[in-house]
C-alpha cells in the first residue's frame, strides 16, 4: 500500500481501507483542507482513490466523494493540466497546521 495513503488513514483514525465506506469518515478527509495545503490534499486524495480503485471489493458509488474532494483541491488529469508560470501552494518553511 502507498505510504501516504498509510498516513493519510492514521491521520484520519482508520483502520483498513473498508471503513473510508462511512461518511464520517469523508467528512474527516475534507475536514483535512484546514491542515494540508492544497496540492498535498489533492496528491493524498488521489493516491487514495488509486488505492480504492485497485480493491476488488470496494463499491465504486463510494470512491466518488473522495473522487469529487480531489478534483475540489485542483485535481485533474495530467493531459489537461496547463502551466500558469505562477507558483501555488504555501510559501517556502511554512508548516502543516496539523
Amino acid at each position: 500500500m502507498d505510504p501516504k495513503v498509510v498516513k493519510l488513514m492514521e491521520k484520519v483514525g482508520v483502520d483498513n481501507l473498508n471503513d473510508f465506506r462511512r461518511k464520517t469518515t469523508v467528512e474527516a478527509v475534507k475536514g483535512l483542507s484546514t491542515c494540508y495545503a492544497k496540492s498535498t490534499l489533492e496528491d493524498y486524495t488521489y493516491r487514495l482513490v488509486r488505492e480504492l480503485k485497485a480493491d476488488p471489493n470496494f463499491p465504486s458509488r463510494n470512491i466518488t466523494p473522495y473522487r469529487k474532494i480531489w478534483k475540489e483541491e485542483g485535481g485533474m488529469p495530467k493531459s489537461k493540466k496547463k502551466p500558469t508560470g505562477k507558483p501555488t501552494g504555501r510559501p517556502p518553511g511554512a508548516k502543516n497546521k496539523c
